[in-house]
């Protein structure tokens, strides 16, 4: 596929100790059209509108909360959400609290990648940045 389909998504991890975790997404329109995608209201519900994935320690998915499980479940059914349009060069952002959909009690090392389909080819997977945090007990 050419770039004509493609977006890019950054993940930041906004992580202050003591703090639950976030991850702050932005999904950038790198192509040359418009596209429109749904965002939940006020931007902090990512989680209904992206795929996450956590690995933890010893590289194995970091297992879900309830929340996460009824999320999964679910889907985006179950919020409020608006209709973005996003021109080119423009980006939208939404931020997700990666330790109430997943477990992430146990110490060690975690992974962090969010993805979607692109908003112009849903056959293409937009895939983020790989984010690494540490968790001390």
């Amino acid at each position: 596929m050419s770039a004509q389909t493609r977006g890019t998504i950054t993940a930041t991890i906004v992580d202050q100790a003591g703090h639950p975790v976030s991850v702050h997404i932005v999904l950038k329109n790198v192509t040359s059209q418009e596209f429109s995608v749904f965002r939940s209201v006020g931007g902090t519900r990512g989680e209904f509108h992206y795929s996450i994935s956590v690995a933890g320690p010893g590289r194995t998915p970091a297992p879900l909360t309830k929340y996460g499980e009824s999320v999964q479940k679910n889907g985006a059914f179950l919020i409020s959400r608006i209709r973005k349009t996003v021109a080119p060069g423009e980006a939208v952002d939404e931020n997700v609290m990666i330790d109430r959909m997943f477990d992430m009690s146990a110490a060690g090392a975690y992974t962090i990648t969010v993805s979607r389909p692109s908003p112009l080819d849903p056959a293409i997977t937009l895939k983020s940045n790989t984010l690494a945090i540490t968790v001390n007990n």
